[in-house]
C-alpha cells in the first residue's frame, strides 16, 4: 500500500493504455461525464503484465471543494487469456476453411476441366442432338464427404443424390448403413477396402450400385483420403 501511494495509476499503467485512461479522467474532472469504465493493464511489481476493468467515479467532499475518484479495479487476466486463445482459433479455423475452400475449388476446376473433355469426346461420337442432350441431362455428379470415426457416416451429401440413387441427402444422414445396403453385391468387398483404407488413390473407380427404383446403375467415382494429424485416415471426400 506505501509503494503505491508513492505512484500515481500513470506509473503502474501500461504505456499504450495511459493516453485513454488520462483523456477519460480529464473529462470526469471536467465534470464532462460523471463517470467511466475501461479495460486496460497494469504492471505488476515483477514485470508481468495483468488486464483489469476498472470503474471510476467522480466522489465530492463535503465542501465539495476536494474531487476524488473511486476507482473499483477487477482483474480479468484470465478472460483477456481466454479470449485472447478463441480468437486465435477462429484465426485457425478461418485459414483452415479458407485452406479447403482453395482445394475444393481446384476440384471443382478438375471435375468441370474432366467433363468438357468428356463432352467433347461424346460430341464426337454421337451423331444426334438427343443423344448429347441425353448425356448432358445426365452428368449430374454428386459431392460427398464421409467419415470414418467412430464409424462410417456420411457428414455432407449434394442433393443429386436424389437423382442418382433416388435417396435423398436426409436419408443416407439418416441411416449410416444405407450406402452399404445399395453397393452392388460383387462391388461391396472394394467399398470395404476403401474404408479400410486398403485403396485410397484418387483414380477413378467404377462401381455398381442399387437405386431406390431396383435398378442397377455404374459410377465412375473419385475420392482423396482426409487424414488426421497423427496420419489416421478418417475421411474421404469423393466425387
Amino acid at each position: 500500500e506505501q509503494e503505491l501511494q508513492a505512484r500515481t495509476f500513470v506509473d503502474v499503467t501500461h504505456p499504450d493504455d495511459v493516453k485513454a485512461d488520462v483523456n477519460l479522467a480529464v473529462q470526469l474532472f471536467q465534470f464532462k461525464i460523471p463517470e467511466y469504465q475501461i479495460d486496460k493493464r497494469y504492471i505488476a511489481k515483477d514485470g508481468h503484465l495483468l488486464w483489469a476493468h476498472i470503474s471510476v467515479s467522480l466522489l465530492r467532499d463535503e465542501s465539495e471543494e476536494t474531487h476524488l475518484r473511486l476507482v473499483m479495479v477487477e482483474d480479468i487476466t484470465e478472460r483477456k487469456r481466454a479470449e485472447d486463445e478463441i480468437r486465435h482459433l477462429n484465426a485457425d479455423l478461418e485459414q483452415r476453411i479458407a485452406e479447403r475452400t482453395g482445394e475444393l475449388e481446384d476440384m471443382n476446376r478438375t471435375l468441370r476441366n474432366e467433363i468438357h473433355e468428356r463432352t467433347r469426346a461424346e460430341e464426337a461420337l454421337r451423331a444426334s442432338e438427343a443423344g448429347f442432350r441425353l448425356l448432358a441431362e445426365n452428368a449430374q455428379d454428386l459431392v460427398y464427404r464421409a467419415r470414418l470415426m467412430p464409424s462410417v457416416h456420411f457428414e455432407y451429401m449434394s442433393p443429386s443424390s436424389l437423382n442418382i440413387y433416388g435417396y435423398s441427402p436426409e436419408e443416407f444422414y439418416a441411416n449410416p448403413d444405407l450406402i452399404f445396403q445399395l453397393i452392388y453385391p460383387e462391388d461391396r468387398p472394394i467399398l470395404e477396402a476403401i474404408v479400410r483404407g486398403e485403396l485410397v488413390s484418387d483414380e477413378l473407380r467404377p462401381l455398381r450400385w442399387t437405386c431406390k427404383d431396383g435398378r442397377v446403375i455404374w459410377l465412375e467415382q473419385r475420392q482423396v483420403p482426409i487424414y488426421d494429424e497423427n496420419g489416421q485416415l478418417v475421411a474421404f471426400e469423393g466425387i
